[in-house]
């Protein structure tokens, strides 16, 4: 995986969650604690991982009213309350044409909102920095959370 394989930048954390709550719980204090109008959430994580629960707990902690889904199919999921939060999953995506049709560039440089992008490992040259990563990986006791800012 991407964190532990070391791109990180200098300040990796990790931690365990026991359950789904306490992954909703990291996300919304990750999001008060760390997140701003403009950024990037990279997300990586085996299919059933929680990266779609960890998205719900990271709307939450924005102050967003809303109910999180997959998109795995529709590819974008655009929830709009106090701000605007850009959920990708670029799980089903093969180049970086089918990234700049599904106008990823507008909804990350856009001034509304947070985007979080699921999959994003698919393109790892695509995204320029700052960004958060954060990895989730499924062990025996729950899931364990690793995640880094990287600004350069």
């Amino acid at each position: 995986m991407i964190l532990s394989g070391g791109i990180i930048g200098g300040n990796l954390k990790t931690i365990q969650t026991k359950n789904a709550q306490d992954l909703i719980l990291f996300g919304e204090t990750f999001a008060k604690e760390n997140l701003k109008i403009g950024d990037k959430i990279l997300v990586t994580g085996v299919m059933g991982s929680g990266k779609t629960t960890l998205a719900q707990g990271i709307s939450n902690g924005l102050g967003l009213n809303v109910n999180i889904t997959s998109p795995t199919f529709s590819k974008l999921n655009i929830y709009q309350d106090k701000l605007s939060f850009y959920h990708f999953d670029l799980y089903n995506l093969q180049t970086e044409e089918e990234l700049e049709e599904l106008g990823i560039y507008d909804f990350m440089e856009s001034e509304d909102g947070v985007s979080y992008i699921e999959w994003w490992d698919n393109f790892p040259n695509f995204f320029n920095t700052p960004y958060h990563l954060i990895e989730i990986q499924i062990t025996n006791e729950g899931r364990l959370v690793s995640f880094d800012t990287i600004s350069t």
